[in-house]
């Protein structure tokens, strides 16, 4: 077995408000703080979003 042992150096918990650009705001952010790496977590809902969730039917090769 092999393990390493790190602590957590930030936490950021971040709200946005309806009509605020996720992506462009994230990147505001991640810049504001001068992030170079990391994980997050998206809680809530979303009004509309322009998203791929898979093929039409299940066939190969598959329908955009």
């Amino acid at each position: 077995m092999d393990y390493r042992v790190g602590g957590i150096g930030r936490v950021i918990m971040a709200r946005f408000d309806h009509g605020d650009d996720f992506l462009e705001t994230l990147k505001d952010l991640v810049k504001k703080e001068n992030l170079r790496q990391g994980w997050f977590q998206v809680l809530g809902g979303m009004a509309e979003a322009d998203v791929v969730i898979g093929p039409k039917k299940p066939l190969m090769p598959p329908e955009p």
